[in-house]
């Protein structure tokens, strides 16, 4: 087993820096016998929440109990009235408790101005000064960091820190490193009195001369100051083969005097630690050695809870939950069933109202639907259209009594099931599309009423394309070259820019801000993640599944041009869209004419040709076009089938009872609810059952395989159906997966479609 732990290093979190992917990372861990780890991104703790869970899933599948320590390499500055990128330096955070992962999450977001409360606090970077680390400091273990730290004061005079040279400062006459040792004494001095043994002075393992020189002159310092001394690596890649890569993907040149000019920067094991400090005395090899793992002993093993409840609470009066939505859909029932719908399918509707209130309070769903349609109801007062409800929700009867979508599960076919059961645990997903003009007055009600509402950060993966233009400006092409070279990373010829390109791929490029999703917090937001800036917003530093995980509301609001387009018409026209007859001639004759110029997704060669076919004269004729109009649907055959059997060709169904689900799409299994429905009338499951088996067939696991699909073909046995057309079904279901779509989203899409035609028409 390792005595070293490696308390400083880098993934590609730190964008446009580091490029070692975190599995990797862990891996490499593991095959080194390594008992613990910290992650320690440049200013962002974005890479945190994937190192716990990729270490945790690595533990449980090798019998190992690797810890993984929260950490950043933050940015220190003296006083936030400074505006000189040169006057930062780093400093790195280690949380030794839950506590000390909080104040990390807290101290994060100070950094990038609390939320906007302190916008001072930013400049290029996150910045913290010591009394804001003071302020937050229990549970925290500070390190003095790399050259570019805090001991390291020249650094403000010289380059701006953190950029790929500045850690390599030199006085402007020579290649002698500058240092001003009273001030370094001062500082050390000043965090061992805020932080007393918790506080430590960080030495590395790269050997060029300005690190070999830095290095001692710590050990000094410690010596006299009595703080203690440990070793990093400061690694940014994996394996030390990979520094080649690693400066090709920074752009730079391995000349003397340049960051990353030695091949250092990688995972180390503690054979080459020891080998890399030669020029210390034995004894003090193995105490910078041992204290990583005495610092690593001090942090107790963080465990973040998943599967809570987190939502903000309505303000429902006296009223409990379920009273507060069987009145709002008491009155939907009144608007949309009662003189709409034939009284002899009331029964149905009721049935169904009930079966679903039943699994929504079930699931804990029912708070989430009454702040749904609370913000639907504001956006409609405020004259913003709402879309017709997009998603798995529209197969909810509840929802549409609701008004929080305008579409008919019962009518169009839609099955609740899709959308939730009591079955599986996921959080709630509503999508809620508004006028892209109004997406900001939608959000500012959120803003308004639930005050703790931020936007999620996404991150931008290097894909092929990309990864092979960068590989090539990375090897010297001349930038009319780039234009023609080929797509693929297989199609290369140049076995360098193959090999790089291939490298570059899955590297994180880039932060971006989510289309659509909206967290909402109950109360301060760094119980759960820190708040980064992000151009100029303010964002979630977790990926926002995460955060659901953790029990937190996330409301998606997507800006539609199209409905900008529609409510506009609808302004000049008075014309109102929302309750169309089905099958309007004039529209559909439009539309068989091929005349769809301005008429919602329906707009391309490929789905004209698809809609040429089908000849649509009601609106449900749409339903299937979203669906059918995608790659895997092409190529499976599955609209050639669809419209020659619409045209009149002839067809058999497998078995008999499948004709009742596939009728609508002519024995075409087109839809993931008609899997569903398949497995629910072919082996007796209920849909809850039914859609779980969609699922785990759809991931083709083939140890979940081996497991589902003859307990499928016995149950399917014991109802009467043959063997061999079970397997033959069973096979069908799982091809089928790649291609089958949502149908409550088709529908969804097939009637917006209709609208934007209705009023073209």
């Amino acid at each position: 087993m390792s005595k070293f732990v490696g308390l400083h290093r880098h993934s590609h979190y730190s964008k446009r820096d580091a490029i070692a992917k975190i599995p990797d990372i862990v891996n490499r861990i593991g095959e080194l016998g390594q008992t613990a780890w910290a992650l320690t991104d440049h200013g962002t703790t974005s890479g945190l929440m994937e190192a716990y869970k990729v270490t945790q899933k690595y533990n449980k599948e090798n019998g190992t109990n690797i810890k993984f320590i929260f950490g950043i390499e933050a940015y220190w500055i003296p006083n936030y009235y400074i505006k000189d990128r040169k006057a930062s330096c780093h400093i790195l955070l280690l949380a030794k408790n839950a506590e000390g992962y909080r104040n990390l999450l807290r101290l994060a977001t100070v950094g990038y101005g609390n939320c906007g409360e302190n916008p001072d606090n930013y400049f290029y970077t996150m910045r913290l000064t010591t009394e804001k680390i003071e302020k937050h400091k229990e549970g925290l273990i500070v390190t003095s960091a790399c050259m570019g730290g805090i001991l390291n004061p020249t650094m403000e005079a010289v380059g701006a820190v953190g950029s790929p040279v500045s850690d390599k400062t030199t006085s402007a006459n020579t290649n002698t490193p500058v240092w001003d040792k009273n001030l370094a004494y001062d500082r050390a001095r000043k965090f061992q009195s805020i932080f007393g043994d918790d506080f430590y002075l960080e030495i590395q393992c790269a050997t060029d001369k300005e690190q070999v020189e830095y290095n001692k002159r710590i050990v000094a310092m410690g010596e006299e100051l009595g703080i203690p001394t440990f070793v990093t690596e400061d690694s940014h890649y994996v394996y030390k083969h990979e520094a080649d890569t690693h400066r090709r993907w920074l752009g730079i040149d391995p000349v003397e005097g340049t960051y990353y000019q030695t091949d250092d920067y990688y995972i180390h094991s503690e054979e080459e630690v020891r080998a890399a400090l030669q020029y210390l005395s034995d004894e003090k090899i193995e105490e910078v050695v041992s204290t990583t793992t005495a610092i690593a002993d001090k942090c107790e093993a963080v465990v973040i809870p998943f599967g809570e409840n987190h939502f903000p609470s309505m303000d429902l009066g006296s009223k409990t939950p379920m009273e507060a939505i069987r009145e709002v859909v008491q009155s939907g029932w009144q608007s949309k069933i009662e003189n709409v719908v034939p009284k002899e399918k009331h029964d149905v509707y009721r049935k169904q109202v009930e079966h679903e209130l039943a699994i929504l309070e079930k699931i804990d769903y029912i708070n989430y639907l009454l702040m749904a349609h609370d913000f639907v109801r504001a956006c409609r007062q405020d004259n913003i259209r709402i879309g017709i409800g997009r998603g798995s929700v529209g197969g909810c009867l509840v929802a549409y009594l609701m008004d929080i979508t305008r579409i008919d599960p019962i009518k169009y076919g839609l099955i609740f099931e899709r959308f939730a059961h009591d079955k599986r645990s996921s959080s709630p997903d509503v999508d809620i599309d508004v006028p892209n003009s109004r997406r900001q007055d939608a959000i500012q009600y959120l803003e308004d009423k639930y005050k703790l509402v931020y936007h999620v950060r996404t991150f931008g993966y290097m894909g092929e394309r990309a990864a092979i233009q960068r590989a090539a400006r990375a090897l010297g092409y001349e930038p009319s070259a780039l234009r023609k070279l080929p797509k693929s990373i297989e199609e290369q010829t140049d076995g360098a820019l193959k090999d790089l390109a291939s490298k570059f791929v899955g590297i994180i490029q880039n932060y971006g801000c989510h289309a659509s999703a909206i967290m909402l917090f109950p109360s301060d937001p760094t119980e759960w993640c820190a708040i980064e800036k992000q151009g100029d917003d303010y964002v979630c530093a977790y990926e926002y599944h995460d955060l659901e995980k953790m029990g937190l509301l996330k409301e998606d609001v997507l800006g539609i041009k199209t409905l900008d387009a529609i409510e506009d018409t609808c302004l000049l026209t008075n014309a109102d869209v929302d309750n169309l007859p089905d099958d309007d001639k004039a529209t559909f004759d439009m539309l068989c004419n091929d005349d769809v110029l301005g008429c919602f997704q329906i707009e391309s060669g490929g789905m004209r040709k698809i809609l040429g076919g089908i000849k649509p004269s009601s609106v449900f004729d749409l339903v299937p076009l979203v669906a059918l109009y995608r790659p895997s649907t092409i190529q499976s055959g599955t609209v050639d089938d669809f419209i020659e059997r619409r045209n009149g060709k002839a067809y058999d169904y497998l078995h008999k009872k499948l004709a009742e689900v596939l009728s609508d799409t002519y024995g075409v299994m087109l839809y993931q609810e008609q899997a569903m429905r398949i497995v629910e009338v072919m082996a007796g499951y209920d849909l809850g059952q039914a859609d779980m088996f969609r699922r785990a067939i759809g991931r083709k696991i083939p140890s979940e395989m081996a497991e589902l699909i003859p307990r499928f073909v016995n149950d399917g046995k014991r109802l009467g159906v043959s063997p061999d057309v079970m397997e033959k079904l069973a096979e069908w279901l799982t091809n089928a997966a790649a291609y089958q779509f949502n149908k409550s989203h088709s529908a969804a899409y097939g009637y917006t479609c209709y609208q934007t035609a209705y009023l073209k028409t």
